[in-house]
């Protein structure tokens, strides 16, 4: 069991993806949750570092936890690669990661490339060619490699099962220590999932106090 003060990194909220200079893909993320937890996590004495979305709803309550923003996927990626560090012992990674960017925006009935700093209704029907982001999770380990690394899985479909099964796949592929699994696929409350235990907990008070127990 690890005894004093646990050095965390946590991050929180949407990444944005730019369609041009005005307009961007985002999430309904708030940020509330990596919020919440920070603030949990400072409260029991740890240190906290939190990568937080710049459109994020929410703050962090206690005034020592360490903020550094973030902006779109590749933002994050970059700042999660600058702060990495052999002394970070346990990393949250609750910010909710767009799974495609924009690469190219074309006139649909000529398909010639649009690049413009606002696209207006003056170009017509538009087609937007989206692209996968990195999955950031895979790299955490190596950035990481003394952390204990916890992933989350927001399901929409499903039931409950199935989004464990999902959390125990995060695990696996990622080389992760554990997965909180939610959302509206697994129903009310948390699974906090590792590869050989599901604990529920039944609201965010309660998995904070599971996720403090496991980095300790």
């Amino acid at each position: 069991m690890h005894i004093g003060t646990v050095r965390c990194l946590v991050t929180a909220g949407p990444t944005i993806e730019p369609l041009d200079e005005v307009r961007r893909f985002t999430n309904h993320s708030t940020g509330q949750l990596g919020c919440e937890l920070a603030d949990a996590l400072t409260r029991t004495g740890h240190q906290v570092t939190l990568l937080l979305s710049e459109t994020a709803r929410h703050s962090p309550r206690k005034k020592n936890v360490h903020v550094i923003a973030f902006s779109t996927t590749s933002d994050l990626q970059h700042q999660l690669n600058a702060i990495q560090s052999n002394s970070i012992e346990a990393v949250f990674h609750v910010a909710a990661v767009s799974d495609y960017r924009v690469s190219c925006i074309r006139h649909t009935k000529t398909g010639s490339q649009i690049k413009a700093r606002k696209i207006n209704t003056e170009h017509g029907q538009i087609s937007v060619e989206l692209t996968p982001t990195p999955k950031i999770i895979h790299q955490l380990h190596r950035w990481y490699p003394k952390a204990k690394i916890i992933g989350w899985k927001y399901e929409v479909e499903g039931d409950r099962e199935s989004a464990v099964t999902a959390a125990r796949d995060q695990i696996k592929k990622c080389r992760t220590n554990a997965c909180v699994a939610n959302g509206p696929g697994y129903g009310e409350g948390f699974a906090l999932v590792t590869t050989d235990a599901v604990k529920h907990s039944p609201n965010a008070g309660d998995l904070f106090k599971q996720l403090v127990k496991f980095i300790e």
